[in-house]
């Protein structure tokens, strides 16, 4: 009897191995075909509990821990990231004062050390060369000279000794001197972050007679991108042609791909609206109405999509694109822009 059962056993075993690798959408189809589908979304809904809310004091903290920790090895751009993403998150206004004031300092350390002129080892080793010029710094104690050793270690690769260097040639920088002309010739490679790259230089009185902004919101992809003529195909109602919408990739049930394809297709919109809602264009709030709804809708997705796959790397980088556009919608409806 024993070995009967093991054999049925066996034989459906073999025969769901085979269905499965015969059928052209695998698993998931061989549980449509069965009726099990539903059962199996629904012990995973259940158990991931996709409509919990999101602890966003508690995120708040731990992007402004990963800024901390990444300005300290001097990665200044995935500091700057970190701490826009907490101040959208931020709950008290401690919190956003941590990363308000930690993306002014991040975005003013990546400018002063970005594209940096190639490194002058002077016939040393690159420690020995960065010793040489921190004890000249030390003795000269000008902003000139800390600029010097902070430059070096950006070109020598020298990640873990920019902080100190970086903060020296801050403190003691002055309007119109080389840290202020520094930042300035970063302005035109800023992208996303020139907005913020202003604001950071005029708080420490480096920023006099700047010109408005040249880019009207922030996409946080690295792009720069200049606002287009209100008659231009924007992508959007069917005007020109729409980007391609890709659904992020993760370990998620049928239904919530479909939810991450309709989020999918509403953050290329929303990103749409915010773009077009610059100072240049002629019906700003109406985009940024529309950016606020269709960004906050597909916010709130990639929360739920994140709770069910915390691994879901591509959907956390859409979620803090989104967060920063958010977070600049919301700056300038303060500011009565």
């Amino acid at each position: 009897m024993k070995q009967t059962g093991l054999l049925v056993v066996v034989t459906v075993a073999l025969a769901l191995g085979a269905a499965v690798y015969v059928h052209p959408d695998g698993a998931d189809g061989v549980l449509r075909m069965l009726g099990l589908e539903r059962i199996a979304a629904h012990e995973t809904a259940t158990t991931t509990s996709p409509g919990r809310a999101v602890d966003r004091a508690a995120a708040a903290e731990k992007q402004i821990r990963n800024g901390d920790e990444s300005y300290d090895r001097g990665d200044f751009d995935a500091a700057w990231t970190a701490y826009g993403t907490a101040g959208v998150a931020a709950q008290t206004d401690v919190q956003r004062e941590r990363a308000e004031s930690g993306g002014r300092r991040a975005v003013l350390a990546w400018a002063l050390t970005t594209a940096p002129p190639a490194a002058d080892h002077a016939g040393r080793t690159a420690r020995d060369r960065l010793i040489e010029l921190e004890t000249r710094a030390r003795s000269a104690g000008t902003e000139s000279a800390w600029l010097d050793v902070a430059l070096f270690a950006a070109a020598a690769g020298l990640e873990s000794d920019l902080r100190d260097a970086v903060t020296s040639a801050l403190d003691l920088a002055v309007g119109g001197g080389p840290v202020e002309m520094r930042l300035r010739a970063a302005l035109p490679l800023a992208g996303p972050k020139e907005r913020s790259l202003r604001a950071a230089m005029i708080a420490r009185g480096l920023g006099a007679g700047l010109p408005a902004p040249s880019t009207p919101t922030s996409l946080g992809d690295g792009t720069l991108r200049q606002p287009p003529a209100d008659d231009e195909p924007s992508g959007i109602g069917g005007v020109g042609r729409a980007p391609r919408v890709r659904v992020p990739f993760g370990a998620f049930t049928p239904q919530m791909r479909e939810k991450l394809r309709a989020a999918a297709e509403a953050e290329v919109s929303g990103l749409e609206h915010f773009r077009l809602a610059g100072p240049d264009g002629t019906e700003r709030g109406r985009h940024r109405h529309e950016a606020r709804l269709l960004l906050k809708q597909a916010r709130d997705t990639y929360n739920e999509a994140l709770e069910m796959d915390p691994d879901a790397r591509e959907v956390e980088r859409r979620l803090q694109k989104i967060m920063r556009a958010l977070g600049q919608l919301n700056k300038e409806s303060v500011a009565g822009e």
